[in-house]
Formats: C-alpha cells, structure tokens, sequence
C-alpha cells in the first residue's frame, strides 16, 4: 500500500479548487461537477468519469507541473503528479518534455491561461491567509 494514500488527504486545498474548477470548467475538461472536479485533483473517487478535452494535454501539462511545484506540499507533489498524470491519460515521457511549454509559449489563449492560473494560486494564498 502507498503510504501517501489517504481517502482523506486534501493534497489541494478547497479554496484553490473553486478557483481552478472555474479556470478549467468547460475549457480544459468537458462539463462536470465542482464536487467531483474536488475529487479529481485531490486523488479522490469521483462519481462520474472527468474528461479532458481533445488538444488539452499541453495546457493540463504546464497546469500540473505548476500545481506540483507551487501549491502541492513537497513531499507529496512526485506523487500527486504522477498519479495526475495517470488520471489524465498523459504519458510522463510527454508531461516531461512539454511541462514547461507555456512558458515561452505567446499564443494568447496561452497567456491567458497561464496568467489566469497564477492568479488563481495568489487568489487562493490570499483569501487562506486572510488577506
């Protein structure tokens, strides 16, 4: 058994979450429930199957990459991003080679997202520390 398995665990916080649902509802993943787009980033059952949309896998990469390294505490991000990358359907060999992609990327729908996801991490930080 995974030590790091815990039906309980909140690897994201509840905050961010509704942050990122918003961000990706209807963009990156096709219609779902916010309680089971909770689900889905915590590494928790979800009630029905998530989605990614077609073309998505650059995005979802650059997305996981940054959740793993800036919102996921440290000794659980290898985990959480493997395991997102196993529920996304994305191969490390790809997540390897794009994960920073955006970066330099300057399409605008790529600028939009990755400012309209650092947002939502300041966003979140914010509002957690009551600020």
């Amino acid at each position: 058994m995974n030590p790091f398995i815990n039906d309980f665990r909140s690897y994201i916080g509840l905050t961010f979450c509704g942050q990122l649902f918003e961000l990706c509802r209807n963009k990156q993943f096709e219609a779902m429930h916010c309680g089971d787009f909770v689900n889905f980033i915590n590494l928790r059952p979800t009630n029905q199957p998530i989605k990614i949309k077609d073309g998505e896998n650059l995005r979802l990469s650059y997305l996981i990459f940054v959740i793993g390294t800036e919102v996921v505490d440290s000794d659980y991000a290898a985990y959480w991003i493997d395991a997102m990358l196993g529920q996304c359907h994305i191969s490390k060999k790809f997540y390897n080679s794009h994960k920073k992609y955006l970066i330099s990327d300057d399409t605008r729908k790529n600028i939009e997202f990755k400012e309209s996801l650092h947002q939502a991490i300041e966003r979140a930080d914010k509002f957690d520390k009551g600020l």
